[in-house]
């Protein structure tokens, strides 16, 4: 019963892996909204929108980093294989990302 859940949660982490790399992240490093410049004039709405996203999507995509990194420790021995790997995957594209 265990394995049964413990591919579950391997084929979970595959699938959002893929989601973060293919659909959510841009090809650019994200900013938090503290880090955004600032200019003279005010930003729009849309521009707040879309920094509250992406520093709301830079926070989510960190804790699935250190969900991976639980998951890949040594002291668990099934499935640690398969969660370095994906892992390994996710922090090279993080450290474009992030």
């Amino acid at each position: 019963m265990f394995s049964f859940f413990c591919d579950a949660a391997i084929l979970a982490a595959d699938a959002l892996k893929d989601v973060f790399m293919n659909t959510l992240l841009p090809d650019r490093k994200l900013v938090h909204l503290a880090d955004q410049p600032l200019t003279d004039s005010t930003p729009s709405d849309a521009q707040l929108l879309m920094w509250a996203y992406e520093d709301h999507l830079k926070r989510a995509y960190f804790l699935f980093l250190q969900a991976l990194e639980v998951r890949a420790r040594p002291r668990k021995r099934f499935g640690r294989h398969r969660t370095g790997r994906l892992a390994d995957d996710s922090v090279t594209w993080c450290a474009s990302s992030l």
